[in-house]
């Protein structure tokens, strides 16, 4: 059975067709980052993520959530929802960033393991 959209989803939609106002686009704007600075602390807070680099996730997170606002679909979930997958997806960037540093800066330049 689809959810009824709230106000939220509502606003969103708005902004996706270009029919929201000015107001509405800016309010969704805080609400993204309102909503990709929790789903991001919750990381740091589980160690998924260092502290440093939590504002570069909020503001990534922020800024593919309005990218890909029209791919936005109320029925299947919420905002906050949909806004948390895209921050879980940042965050799994970050630590495949991690990854293939520390896998590339454990070695010299012959290869050999320091």
């Amino acid at each position: 059975m689809p959810r009824q959209p709230d106000t939220t989803d509502r606003v969103a939609m708005r902004v996706a067709t270009g029919r929201a106002t000015r107001f509405q686009s800016d309010l969704l704007g805080s609400m993204l980052l309102d909503f990709a600075q929790g789903a991001v602390r919750t990381a740091v807070a589980k160690r998924l993520l260092k502290l440093d680099d939590m504002e570069d996730a909020v503001q990534e997170t922020a800024c593919r959530a309005l990218a890909r606002l029209k791919d936005f679909n109320p029925a299947k979930a919420g905002l906050k929802t949909w806004t948390s997958v895209i921050a879980r997806s940042v965050i799994g960037d970050i630590r495949r960033e991690y990854a293939r540093d520390r896998r590339l800066f454990n070695h010299d330049i012959d290869g050999e393991e320091l």
